[in-house]
């Protein structure tokens, strides 16, 4: 009957400063919690429809942090009243104290077991389905979408947008808080964007614009704090990344299948991949592979650029080579032309030739027959008028030869400058091409980058979820592992006041478990240890020092 009565009078006063002080502890990472929140912008109205589930998030950690302070507090309270050393010399075992506690810790184990696997994931999946219905409802209001742009932590829907214009219709701009939910929706009916890739920012004019801060499950129209603005600035900094999430959305066997399904892309990853000693630290592999398709998008961009200079100096030197071919064949025109009046009136010297020496032949003749003073005058007379039109005749012809050979000097020049005209097409025709074949060389690099991006998150997902699944297989023993340490501490620490339990057991959770998790984390999502042993190592480590503390007080 004793033992009995003992069991229940440390169970009981267990029971009760565990709970007093999950309440404390509860409201400690709820208040820490929506502080942090609260920071990175969500709004009262969200924090209150988040209640239930921050509560929910608290318990894994507050449940045996509790336990922890109530076993410090209780056996350290027994110490020091040597109640302990009584209970030693009334002949019971210790242990027959402590199974009841044991038991209830491992109760409380399976409890967390299925509130990690199954509560939280249930309670991050509705929370997400909130936040998808909190963005239809907005999309709601500016009807189809045309296009749709990400940049972390903000998602811009479009309604309508010209190709290379800067004016976008009906826009809604939303802005998520931690990768789950919106913390401000901006309507607006108008939005200019303009975009400085130096600062990398985006900056919006808003006009005539609605702010929203949505309540979670809410109408948007009658739930939410609205403000109308005529017109608003806002600038979205696109330079930093944001970290991938755990895939907490997955209950047990959900995760099971992710992870079956993933380890099945990333034996094919591993198979395929150029550098598989890259994949030992996925996270530094994929930030060097963004960093190389960041380079090649922009080098794409530049040689884009080249290609748009290029095409339009193409059309300028096409449309000049079109001018100088209508300037030559105008040219070859004036040619033919001054050509054809030369060889008119060559014809016509030729021809007249002979009639002046005939008309010689005549006047020669007259003379020779001694005709009259008066018609030999005649006759000269007519022959000078002949061998005058013959002389002007022999002048045009020298100025027709001028203008011939002036109009096949500029002929010339102008078939010249043609010339060089086609050979400045040929060579913007060929820088084009080149060019072209450096925006496919970087556009098949920025693929080949992004491709590489693609299998290195594959292989990171697959760690993130095998760290999910260990990490809270391990989280869930915590408060057995707790209750191990707690009873030797409190024996030891001899003393039964709250805050020496608090010191003691705070003590050991934030300088020795929850750092060890935290590495644990880091060295598993980075690849540099094997998810389980990283995850298990804080729990083998911690409990393995309880367990000898256990044994080692109970011994003395």
């Amino acid at each position: 009957m004793i033992p009995t009565t003992l069991q229940r009078y440390v169970l009981r006063e267990t029971l009760r400063v565990a709970l007093l002080a999950s309440v404390a502890l509860s409201a400690i990472i709820f208040v820490g919690a929506g502080a942090d929140l609260a920071s990175r912008g969500v709004n009262v109205v969200q924090l209150w429809s988040l209640a239930p589930f921050l509560l929910a998030y608290s318990l894994p950690y507050a449940v045996p942090c509790a336990l922890l302070v109530a076993v410090v507090f209780v056996f350290g309270r027994l110490s020091g009243a040597n109640e302990i050393t009584a209970i030693r010399s009334a002949g019971i075992n210790l242990n027959h104290v402590i199974r009841p506690l044991l038991i209830v810790a491992v109760l409380v184990c399976c409890g967390t077991f299925w509130l990690n696997h199954y509560l939280l994931p249930w309670g991050n999946a509705r929370k997400n389905q909130m936040a998808k219905d909190i963005v239809g409802r907005a999309l709601t209001q500016i009807g189809s979408v045309q296009k749709v742009f990400t940049v972390d932590p903000y998602v811009i829907y479009v309604g309508r947008a010209e190709e290379g214009a800067a004016l976008w219709q009906n826009v809604a701009v939303i802005k998520f808080a931690d990768d789950e939910f919106p913390s401000s929706i901006m309507i607006a009916k108008q939005a200019h964007c303009a975009v400085d890739e130096d600062n990398q920012e985006i900056k919006l004019l808003l006009l005539d614009t609605v702010l929203i801060q949505p309540k979670l499950g809410g109408d948007l129209e009658s739930e939410a704090h609205r403000a109308s603005l005529e017109r608003m600035s806002h600038t979205i900094d696109f330079g930093g990344r944001r970290p991938s999430s755990r895939p907490k959305y997955d209950q047990l066997p959900e995760l099971l299948v992710r992870i079956e399904i993933l380890e099945a892309a990333v034996a094919e990853v591993r198979r395929t991949f150029d550098d598989p000693d890259a994949l030992k630290h996925p996270r530094q592999a994929r930030d060097a592979a963004e960093k190389r398709m960041d380079a090649a998008w922009r080098e794409a961009q530049r040689v884009n650029e080249d290609i748009a200079t290029c095409r339009r100096a193409l059309s300028d030197v096409e449309k000049a080579v079109r001018q100088a071919e209508d300037v030559v064949l105008e040219a070859k025109g004036d040619v033919g032309a001054a050509r054809q009046e030369h060889d008119d009136i060559a014809a016509k010297i030729e021809d007249r030739g002979p009639t002046l020496e005939t008309m010689k032949e005549e006047l020669q003749a007259l003379i020779d027959n001694e005709a009259t003073p008066e018609r030999i005058q005649e006759r000269r007379e007519e022959v000078r008028k002949e061998w005058q039109a013959i002389e002007d005749l022999r002048r045009q012809l020298n100025d027709a030869a001028l203008a011939l050979e002036t109009e096949e000097a500029e002929l010339k020049e102008t078939e010249t400058a043609l010339k060089a005209r086609e050979e400045e097409a040929e060579a913007t025709d060929a820088a084009l091409a080149a060019a072209e074949e450096r925006a496919a060389s970087a556009a098949a690099r920025y693929e080949a980058e992004r491709t590489r991006v693609q299998q290195v998150k594959n292989v990171e997902s697959l760690l993130r979820a095998k760290t999910e699944l260990h990490w809270r297989n391990a989280s869930a023993l915590t408060t057995l592992i707790f209750v191990m340490i707690g009873i030797p501490l409190g024996i030891l620490s001899r003393r039964g006041s709250v805050l020496m339990a608090f010191v003691v057991s705070f003590f050991a959770v934030l300088v020795l478990y929850y750092p060890l998790m935290m590495i644990a984390q880091l060295v598993s999502l980075d690849g540099y240890v094997t998810p389980w042993v990283a995850q298990w190592t804080p729990s083998a480590v911690v409990g393995g020092i309880g367990l000898w503390l256990l044994g080692w007080g109970i011994r003395r």
